[in-house]
């Protein structure tokens, strides 16, 4: 047994001594809270893939809904969708669901903000406006570098009487440990849209 213990030890502190530790915090006991969670995103008919995305926040008003979402397979990214419904006594009620605009939020408090592609595609039936983008994360490397964070939104519009519905989507990777974000990390949340 202390022989067990004794390598244990020397491989944590040659993981240490190389530059990588690993922290191991108490293990937190609380009520957990997902079953509510799942239920709000049933009850919304809008539920990603199960085991790629964990439910972790929402917020539900009369005319809006937001999720906020981590990542199972790549702890690191994270995503949340907000869907409204544009309200028809809004003076100019289509600026509230534009993509320029939604850029423009995400980017406040992010260095080096850049989208490095714009475009629009279909998902299924659904139109969709996304724009990629990069920026420089608050995290940093081993050299005390920002880290790449990088990220996709979208903008999906649908004409649902007695007003269209909005979904604003926004995935990103702000730990840095996925250089890319792309259609494919979209398309969970455009076939929740879709289902």
């Amino acid at each position: 047994m202390k022989r067990a213990v004794g390598g244990l030890g020397a491989s944590a502190a040659a993981l240490a001594l190389s530059g990588c530790v690993l922290f191991s915090g108490p293990r937190r006991e609380f009520v957990s809270q997902d079953e509510v969670l799942g239920s709000i995103a049933r009850t919304a008919g809008f539920a990603p893939d199960g085991g790629l995305w964990s439910l972790v926040h929402a917020e539900v008003s009369r005319d809006s809904i937001t999720l906020q979402y981590l990542g199972v397979e790549h702890p690191g990214d994270s995503a949340w969708v907000i869907r409204f419904s544009q309200k028809s006594t809004e003076q100019r009620p289509e600026s509230v669901g534009t993509l320029s605009g939604m850029m423009m939020a995400i980017a406040k408090g992010k260095d080096g903000f850049e989208a490095i592609e714009k475009g629009e595609r279909t998902a299924g039936e659904l139109p969709v406006e996304f724009a990629r983008y990069r920026s420089r994360s608050t995290f940093r490397d081993e050299k005390g570098r920002p880290v790449e964070a990088a990220g996709i939104a979208a903008i999906v519009k649908l004409d649902r009487p007695p007003a269209p519905v909005v979904y604003k989507i926004n995935v990103e990777n702000y730990a840095g440990d996925r250089p890319e974000i792309g259609w494919a990390d979209l398309e969970p949340f455009l076939r929740a849209i879709g289902g």
